[in-house]
């Protein structure tokens, strides 16, 4: 099963939100996992941004210690370069344009993808909004 991980998703798991487990779970059955370098770009801001608001109550050590895990997981997905290919993607499919910026630029990586690949590509993301454009583009979406 090939996974396209969405910012949103890897955070659920990162972060313990509701459904975690699951996620985690689901990310760890698969061999096949890609996405856009903007995963860790996205990820690495949340992370800094929720520890410099929160430093005192999770402490000196929880950025370095959420940082390993994160790597843990960024070690196991192909990150794709947002390059000439991603742009010609999204000019190929106006639909992606529903979106913003960096959702468009994460679903024309997924759409590259999926042209690579022999499998299909499931997206895995909570966005609601990404999910409904990207379903418009034809990607299979993880169940909620």
């Amino acid at each position: 099963m090939a996974l396209y991980i969405d910012t949103s998703f890897l955070l659920n798991i990162i972060y313990s939100e509701d459904g975690f487990e699951k996620n985690l779970d689901t990310f760890n059955k698969s061999n096949n996992l890609f996405s856009s370098i903007l995963l860790e770009i996205e990820t690495t801001r949340s992370l800094n941004l929720t520890f410099t608001k929160e430093k005192k109550s999770l402490g000196n050590k929880w950025l370095n210690d959420v940082s390993e895990f994160t790597d843990k997981l960024f070690s196991r997905i192909n990150l794709k370069n947002v390059d000439i290919d991603i742009k010609n993607e999204i000019g190929k499919n106006k639909t992606i344009l529903e979106l913003k910026s960096l959702e468009a630029t994460h679903l024309a990586t997924a759409l590259y993808i999926q042209k690579l690949i022999s499998e299909e590509l499931i997206l895995c993301s909570w966005d609601d909004r990404f999910r409904e454009v990207a379903q418009k583009c034809g990607l299979k979406l993880i169940k909620k």
